[in-house]
């Protein structure tokens, strides 16, 4: 702690935030609603940090928060980086990819948060908690991973916006299903190749359905060009600047299944087909869509395929009243004070401090050299 002061003696006085992330544009956005609510602070700054994606960068530039994300990520590099920030408090978003910034904020005992909004952990969560000053979860579950009374349960931290949305619009009965479909992963472009392909396997999808469908980073022309050859008409754009309005528009989300997204349609109420990546961490895509569609909101596609797919869609579109009437059920997974619990932890992060015992380098090395701990398969 001592440390720390001393760097900061020569720098300005408000109290630092560093947000670690890097991977997923969905917990990018959580991130982005604790700096809001950090920023209120007099003085207070915020510095995002990581391994970001060209989407990533964009969304922060376009929200003027700062970020570094250097094209070297040495460890020796990572650590002089956040020396020279020298932040009060790190908030850790469960990113495998921004494990090395975890590990140097706790290498220079700046207190750390871990946020895992996953059912099953990923490896760099269950390790980081093991040693950070507390850790949030989304679900019950997802506390057996971690040492006893460190993780609190607060929820999904999801928008304002989600929550004053009331889906007001009117959908036509009878007239062709709207159908959002979205990758949810900055990137990651498996939906970009397999929906086209399954809309040529069926013709009549092209009749019943209206399509728009949301993209990652430098997918927009090919995955236009996929439609164009198939003779298929969607509307395709990367990414929706409006999120609450697009799910007000649909009548079934097709998306894979990480947590945020989860959440958002559990609260939008606006049924899904899920199609789980089985190459995610501990099968935690898996899990998340099980937890799902237990509750009837939710279809379950896995493995996945263009053949398969356009199967889901087909007997989905032939009970087409029961989907439309499942539409505006919301689902208790998050509340409208889950976010506030986050920032709340933040704050007591802050206070509580580092870890007494972390002490030497020992401690360090014996994290870089922990193993994570076995998978264990839940009943959800």
């Amino acid at each position: 702690m001592r440390a720390r002061d001393e760097r900061r003696s020569a720098t300005k006085d408000g109290p630092r935030l560093m947000v670690l992330c890097g991977g997923e544009d969905h917990r990018l956005l959580i991130g982005m609603q604790m700096a809001d609510r950090w920023l209120l602070q007099p003085g207070a700054d915020v510095l995002f940090a990581g391994p970001l994606s060209i989407g990533e960068r964009e969304l922060l530039s376009a929200s003027a928060l700062p970020y570094v994300s250097p094209r070297s990520a040495s460890a020796a590099r990572v650590l002089a980086r956040v020396a020279a920030y020298a932040p009060d408090v790190a908030l850790f978003l469960g990113e495998q990819g921004a494990w090395s910034w975890g590990v140097a904020a706790l290498a220079l005992r700046t207190p750390l948060l871990v946020f895992e909004p996953n059912v099953v952990p990923s490896r760099a969560s269950r390790m980081l908690g093991n040693f950070a000053s507390s850790v949030a979860v989304c679900f019950r579950e997802s506390r057996q991973f971690f040492p006893s009374g460190r993780a609190m349960v607060i929820g999904m931290p999801l928008s304002a916006d989600l929550w004053q949305s009331r889906r007001r619009q009117g959908h036509e009965r009878g007239g062709r299903l709207r159908v959002l479909v979205h990758d949810g992963i900055i990137g990651s472009r498996l939906l970009d190749r397999v929906l086209p392909q399954a809309f040529a396997q069926q013709p009549q999808l092209a009749e019943q359905v209206e399509l728009w469908h949301l993209v990652g980073d430098g997918a927009l022309e090919a995955t236009q060009d996929a439609y164009q050859r198939q003779g298929l008409s969607a509307r395709v754009e990367r990414r929706a600047d409006d999120w609450c309005a697009a799910l007000d528009w649909a009548e079934l989300v097709v998306s894979h299944a990480q947590a945020t997204s989860c959440a958002q349609l559990a609260v939008a109420g606006v049924p899904c087909l899920l199609l789980p990546r089985p190459s995610s961490a501990g099968r935690h895509e898996t899990m998340n869509a099980q937890m799902l569609a237990a509750t009837g909101l939710a279809s379950l596609l896995t493995p996945l395929s263009p053949k398969s797919l356009a199967a889901s869609l087909m007997e989905l579109l032939g009970n087409v009243d029961e989907l439309r009437a499942r539409r505006g059920r919301r689902l208790g997974f998050a509340s409208p004070e889950s976010a506030q619990r986050l920032f709340e932890l933040i704050h007591f992060a802050e206070h509580l401090g580092a870890p007494r015992w972390w002490q030497s380098y020992r401690d360090l090395r014996a994290l870089l050299s922990s193993s994570p701990k076995p998978q264990s398969k839940l009943d959800v």
